[in-house]
Formats: structure tokens, sequence, C-alpha cells
């Protein structure tokens, strides 16, 4: 993490954007500061791949198309970079922001856990492009979901057995739970097999 006293404050969005472009590092905005992105793990990144190359073959030749973490979302005078994007508005080259993002995928982590929920779940319902969001748990197979109804209302589920699997009603989809979870879920059970280790 970078040293946030270096970091500009009292900035606005189109500031912060304009800023951000000429700076070597990804940062994202939210209420007014500045906050640098940290790595993730190689655990968070698999089911992030998982995810992205299931999209990628049930999106081929169609509008939408699956966008990794180096993809931003403005969203409700906010920046952030979801883990996963759905974006199925224009595809504009140069570009470093979804252009009409519809599904957006976050893996939690213990760093970020809490703005995920109490920051970034708020400015993705406020973004009128976004119909539905999902939030990985890291160490076990357990998704927390939110679709937005045909009266703009958010409806929460979770999908947390091996069978069941995530539906994306946007983009006329479905994942297999255990296939987001592939290769991470038996590294986690690894993992607690060994002394001293509780969580993945």
């Amino acid at each position: 993490m970078a040293d946030t006293a270096a970091l500009p404050s009292c900035m606005a969005l189109r500031e912060f954007l304009d800023w951000e472009e000429r700076q070597p590092g990804k940062y994202e905005f939210i209420g007014g500061i500045v906050r640098a992105m940290a790595s993730g793990t190689q655990g968070h990144n698999i089911i992030k791949v998982n995810i992205i190359s299931m999209l990628r073959a049930k999106l081929r030749g169609g509008p939408c198309r699956p966008c990794d973490g180096d993809t931003k979302v403005v969203a409700n005078a906010q920046s952030h970079y979801p883990d996963v994007t759905v974006d199925c508005g224009p595809l504009l080259a140069k570009a470093t922001a979804a252009s009409e993002p519809k599904i957006v995928f976050e893996v939690l982590s213990p760093s970020t856990r809490d703005s995920d929920f109490a920051e970034k779940l708020p400015a993705y319902q406020a973004t009128a492009s976004i119909l539905q969001i999902v939030f990985a748990e890291p160490g076990r197979m357990h998704l927390y979901v939110w679709n937005r109804g045909v009266d703009g209302a958010w409806v929460e589920s979770e999908v947390a057995r091996p069978d069941q699997p995530l539906a994306l009603p946007s983009i006329a989809a479905e994942l297999a739970l255990t296939a987001i979870y592939e290769d991470i879920a038996q590294a986690c059970a690894d993992i607690r097999l060994t002394a001293g280790h509780k969580k993945c």
C-alpha cells in the first residue's frame, strides 16, 4: 500500500480521473479520498481468472465482454476497479473505464471487506447500468448476490451449495459455483489440513 500521506486530497471526481491517468499505479476514489490499490493474493486471482474465463466463453460474439481488474467503473461520483466487470457498452479500445458496466464482481479480502460492503456496494447500486453485483468469499464457496428488479429495487441472495449455479439473467448465462472456485477450493482444503492454519 502506498503512503497515503503523499496522496492528493480534496479532489473532485473529474480532477481525480485526470490525475490518475498520469500515475504509474492504480487508485480508487471513494468519498473524495484517494486510495492506492494493493496487490491481490494468488487465491484471489484464481477466482477472478476462473470467472473471466467462463464469461469470455459465454459472451464471445455478443455485445458484452468481460473485463479484468485493470478496467475501472465510475460509479456514483466514485471510481473503483472491480475484480471482474461485464461491459455491454461500446468497445473503446483506449478507454480505461467500462462504457456500460452491467455486472460487477468483487473477491473479498480482509483489508477491503468493510469498504466493499459499506462503500462500493452502495455506489454500484446507484449506477443505473449495473444490474447485478456479486461478492465472492475467497476462502469458501460462498457468493453474495444482488439483482436489480424490474421495479428498480435490489434483491439480495446467496449462492453457497456446490450444485447451485450463479444465475446471470442480464446476459442469459449461468456460472457453476464449483467452476468459480476451481483449484482454489482444493488449495484451501489443503491449507486447512496444515497445522496452525484454519483459513485459506
